[in-house]
């Protein structure tokens, strides 16, 4: 998406825009090789190695999203959170020119923001879980956990040592019920929660 000519846009926009592309940019890579991939050889695993509503209970998932809701507020008072996030910078949404309100703009980014995580279950917990148990059994989720913690490691401190905790725990629901769905509500909504934390901050603070 970085390659994508946006030459044609207001400069305001260009980085707004370049940011949902951003966002989106999984439907493309990892997400058409996953799909052949499940197609030609997983096809007796649930769709795209969990991401259906069968076998899916919303309650434990919910209630794990409700108790991150004082934990996410804590951790916003610190200024490494504040320093990271909101992931969309008041600065890029003062200089956007797309005739959107900010409001509108910020829930549209949000909710691409959010989709994202759809996708990084898709690969964490359903391929390298879901889709390894037949090699690795019930020693599928600890692999999974290295590459998923090195993907947080330029967020705060904080939030890298959960996410060990937080993916092994989505791991173990993912292995145990073969679905990933609530996992994506949940990744995608503690993201979408930090953000929003971040701008009430801001809001306060201003």
């Amino acid at each position: 998406h970085r390659y994508v000519n946006l030459s044609a846009l207001e400069p305001g926009n260009r980085l707004y825009v370049m940011r949902l592309l951003g966002y989106l940019s999984p439907l493309l890579l990892p997400g058409v090789p996953l799909l052949v991939f499940w197609l030609c050889r997983d096809r007796r695993l649930p769709f795209m190695y969990g991401l259906t509503w069968r076998g899916f209970r919303y309650k434990p998932y919910f209630l794990l999203l409700l108790l991150m809701v004082p934990v996410v507020v804590v951790a916003g008072l610190h200024p490494s959170f504040q320093a990271y996030y909101p992931s969309l910078k008041l600065k890029a949404l003062e200089r956007l020119d797309m005739g959107l309100p900010a409001w509108g703009a910020v829930v549209l980014y949000q909710f691409v923001y959010g989709s994202y995580f759809i996708w990084a279950e898709i690969v964490f917990r359903g391929f390298l879980v879901v889709g390894m148990e037949k090699y690795l059994g019930d020693h599928a989720v600890l692999p999974m956990l290295g590459p998923y913690a090195v993907r947080h490691f330029a967020k705060p401190p904080g939030e890298t040592i959960s996410s060990v905790l937080g993916g092994f725990l989505l791991g173990v629901f993912a292995l145990r019920t073969k679905n990933i769905l609530g996992g994506a509500i949940v990744h995608g909504g503690i993201a979408v929660l930090m953000d929003t934390v971040a701008w009430l901050f801001i809001l306060y603070d201003g």
